[in-house]
């Protein structure tokens, strides 16, 4: 299982806060200790688990088929990039708008491209193909709203054990 912490381009760590009656993703943490873990998924599995709930078939427990990072990055480059789901416990990544908000259900769930850029750096192409960055306008919210990869659309990549 592939677990790891976002850490901005100001050096705050991510934390899952509610803001106006709104869970969301926020670089707002001081240190990896108050920093919200976030689970990589395999995006294939996510679609095959919803597959099988269609049709009513036993779900396997997601945990048993994510993958560790090398797995699922294996290479670098943004023309190398895989498709995944970010998780936290039972809540699930989304878009509301522009901005990367949690939610409780699977189906709600967006896709993310995850690219290994430089050696230990990656960023996330969010599903309306724009990139997640820090929201440097006051709130420091993650959004997906950026055209182009710069610094501030580069996270560096820490693993949780």
């Amino acid at each position: 299982m592939s677990k790891i912490i976002l850490q901005a381009d100001d050096g705050k760590y991510t934390k899952a806060l509610t803001k106006n009656q709104q869970l969301g993703l926020y670089a707002h943490a001081d240190s990896k200790e108050e920093a919200t873990t976030l689970e990589v998924i395999n995006h294939n599995y996510v679609m095959n688990i919803l597959k099988n709930e269609q049709f009513g078939l036993k779900v396997p427990n997601i945990l048993d088929a994510t993958k560790t990072m090398e797995d699922i990055l294996g290479g670098s480059g943004v023309n190398h990039s895989k498709r995944i789901v970010l998780r936290r416990g039972s809540e699930y990544v989304t878009l509301e708008g522009i901005s990367l908000v949690f939610v409780p259900n699977i189906n709600k769930a967006v896709y993310f491209e995850m690219a290994n850029v430089r050696s230990n750096q990656i960023a996330f192409k969010a599903a309306n193909g724009k990139f997640v960055s820090r929201h440097t306008l006051g709130s420091n919210m993650l959004m997906a709203n950026r055209g182009a990869l710069g610094s501030w659309e580069t996270f560096p990549i820490i693993k949780v054990e």
